[in-house]
């Protein structure tokens, strides 16, 4: 992870420009595949990159275990919010694990049912990011607790141009395509997700395959795959910012469309951004 302290906003889109710039130099010198950037707005800067089922278990959940729990409550949550998910019978899944290793299909079964249940609080493997940076420091800068002095923006490259590369013994992330019908918010927030994934070695690959933790892979220093950026920015700029996501309609209720997210609009309009404005 290449870790930056810029001293403005302006530095930080900067930054971003030049290693654009630099990514769009690349591939056209080898022509060859790089992926898109991802982002991610975190509001402390000390806060770990880590996906809420990782915060919450002890990391070695299996996947076939995981896929029981939210099959299990599935029923429930369909009655409740009147929509429907198809995902694979349990033997299905078991029988899709049993051909995976650590690097999976990115068109992963049942990926609308698992986003459905990350945007709404289930703890979950999935670590959400957005194609746009502005909406990642929307979430950087929305809620910043006291006494923080800076917040981060995470800009992930999957594809460097070298394709990628799995060890059977090392954790691996897999991106999950966007191109799926579920909850509007995925595509209001434009998100794409990360999941990270070990074999423990087992024969048996249902068995064997783990939900691990991001930080295993992110912390190693790769500049052929999975390269990571980390821009933190003094929370002195949040009027700044937040006034200049304002006026191109970044803001919660852009993001959430709820009846919650209106009023918080409304009350850092009428309250925080008048007060800059005026």
């Amino acid at each position: 992870m290449k870790e930056v302290n810029v001293k403005s906003w302006e530095e930080f889109e900067d930054s971003i420009k030049e290693i654009k710039k630099d990514k769009k130099t690349d591939q056209k010198k080898t022509g060859r595949y790089f992926s898109d950037f991802l982002f991610r707005g975190q509001a402390n800067e000390e806060w770990k990159l880590r996906a809420t089922l990782e915060r919450d278990e002890d990391n070695s959940l299996g996947l076939i275990d995981y896929f029981v729990t939210i099959s299990s409550i599935k029923d429930q949550i369909e009655t409740f919010t009147r929509k429907s998910w198809k995902i694979f019978s349990y033997e299905e899944y078991r029988e899709w694990l049993r051909k995976q290793d650590g690097l999976l299909d990115h068109r992963f079964p049942g990926a609308a049912y698992y986003i459905f249940l990350r945007h709404h609080g289930f703890p979950s493997p999935l670590l959400d990011w957005t194609r746009s940076q502005y909406i990642a420091a929307h979430f950087a800068f929305s809620n910043i607790e006291e006494n923080i002095k800076y917040v981060s923006i995470f800009v992930y490259l999957e594809f460097v141009g070298q394709g990628k590369h799995y060890e059977s013994d090392k954790p691996c992330i897999n991106v999950i395509s966007p191109q799926y019908r579920t909850h509007e918010r995925h595509f209001l927030q434009q998100s794409e997700y990360t999941y990270c994934v070990k074999c423990a070695g087992s024969i048996d690959k249902e068995t064997s395959l783990y939900f691990a933790n991001h930080e295993e892979v992110f912390d190693k220093e790769e500049n052929h795959q999975n390269v990571l950026y980390k821009f933190n920015i003094p929370t002195k700029e949040r009027a700044k910012v937040l006034n200049f996501l304002d006026s191109v309609n970044i803001h919660s209720f852009s993001l959430f469309g709820s009846t919650e997210s209106l009023m918080q609009t409304l009350a850092l309009q009428q309250f925080y951004l008048r007060k800059i404005r005026d």
